[in-house]
């Protein structure tokens, strides 16, 4: 769940002009694997290029 929520939040700040996010995972690689594969099957090509 945790995982979906922030790739949420971030897709409604990306949608609101923010380019930049910092992703804190609590040494927890996976989540932010998690996040990013998210992102990169929604945002695509553009987004891994920022």
């Amino acid at each position: 769940a945790g995982i979906i929520y922030a790739t949420d939040q971030i897709i409604d700040l990306y949608a609101n002009g923010i380019t930049n996010v910092h992703v804190y995972s609590m040494n927890k690689p996976d989540v932010a694997k998690g996040i990013w594969d998210n992102l990169s099957d929604i945002l695509g090509k553009s987004f891994e290029e920022e």
